[in-house]
């Protein structure tokens, strides 16, 4: 189960991920107390998130 290791599935991935996170963030944006609390968590995970796919980008 390999299926991350060519660049289409990595860009489908990272395409996927961003939609979600522009999904999330209209969904937080309604409720301004939690947007506020979820921000810096969002922003941590999004960073994890770039972490990872350039590592996957580099163990080719």
């Amino acid at each position: 189960m390999i299926w991350w290791k060519s660049k289409e599935n990595i860009v489908a991935v990272a395409v996927a991920v961003l939609a979600v996170a522009l999904l999330l963030i209209l969904i937080v944006r309604s409720w301004r107390m939690i947007y506020e609390i979820l921000l810096p968590c969002y922003f941590v995970f999004a960073i994890g998130i770039l972490i990872y796919l350039i590592y996957l980008c580099n163990t080719f």
